[in-house]
């Protein structure tokens, strides 16, 4: 680990102690030994099915493209690719993908048009879904603008990587001696799109999906807490969570998520302790599920693709 990303630790357990030095922890212990343990089970099956759902989308794009790969060393790659993640600034752990797929026989360029393609629907996935919470928590005259750039965003994102004059741009940046390793990224997105339309039609609806299953997790975390809110609160407020954890600075997004997360819930009511029981529920689930991963398949993966 370089230095960046141990100042981005630094910074993730600072803002993370801010965040909690602020509430009553007292209060939030109380509220965690009072919780309805009954939710327990709906809570580890719904973050444990988010992971399990969350190579689908590899999977199908994969077998698109002809190759038949076993769906278990999908879930593997896809499992230590977002264990990787949790430890690295945004997202960035999940480019380890790339380089997972091409050891199971597809090129540098397959590899990265699928990973690519995957993150692009997910993106599109998240904006929707960012946009109904704009919409839902705020005056829609006050963050049109905002809205309109963020969309404009994403289409410029789409237009650079799956347009011929975007490819020959991106090409420019890849060093001569790896661009016979991408050569076929551009014609495999190009099958994805005009070969295989209602396929990425699946892919994405399952895109879709796995976003909601992540707010599903924490509807069942907030239940369990003794909160009556609306299923389409926590989905919201987590697509919100996950476009602001791209921001690179932070190691998984951690704090800067949690601190979006946090302001959003309390102009719902929610009081602080709760939100903070919460969170601190969460972020355990989530690093002791992604030590578990390591554990069990980070070295093995490691070995296999020596």
């Amino acid at each position: 680990m370089n230095k960046w990303n141990i100042l981005k630790g630094v910074l993730s357990i600072v803002i993370i102690g801010l965040l909690f030095w602020k509430l009553d922890v007292h209060a939030v212990y109380n509220t965690l030994i009072n919780m309805n343990g009954g939710y327990l089970i709906p809570i580890i099956f719904f973050g444990w099915f988010g992971l399990f759902f969350g190579c689908i989308d590899f999977y199908l794009l994969i077998r698109v493209l002809g190759y038949k790969i076993k769906f278990f060393d999908v879930f593997k790659y896809s499992s230590v690719a977002w264990s990787f993640s949790l430890l690295m600034p945004g997202r960035l752990g999940d480019f380890s993908l790339v380089y997972f797929f091409s050891k199971k026989g597809l090129t540098y360029g397959e590899s990265s048009a699928v990973f690519v393609f995957s993150r692009a629907l997910t993106m599109i996935s998240l904006a929707i879904i960012f946009s109904i919470g704009v919409v839902w928590f705020f005056p829609l005259k006050s963050f049109i603008i905002g809205l309109v750039i963020f969309w404009a965003l994403i289409v410029l994102g789409c237009v650079c990587m799956f347009t011929n004059p975007g490819w020959k741009l991106f090409s420019k940046l890849i060093p001569k001696r790896f661009k016979e390793k991408f050569e076929l990224y551009y014609s495999s997105i190009k099958f994805f799109i005009y070969k295989k339309p209602w396929s990425i039609l699946a892919v994405f609806i399952i895109v879709f999906l796995q976003r909601c299953l992540n707010g599903i997790f924490f509807y069942y975390i907030l239940t369990a807490l003794g909160q009556n809110v609306s299923l389409i609160v926590p989905i919201v407020i987590n697509a919100v969570e996950i476009v602001s954890g791209i921001i690179p600075i932070t190691l998984g997004g951690l704090g800067v998520k949690e601190s979006v997360g946090a302001g959003l819930y309390s102009l719902q009511g929610i009081a602080p302790e709760v939100i903070g029981a919460m969170y601190a529920l969460s972020i355990f689930f989530t690093y002791f599920t992604g030590a578990i991963v390591m554990l069990l398949w980070g070295g093995s993966i490691g070995k296999e693709n020596v």
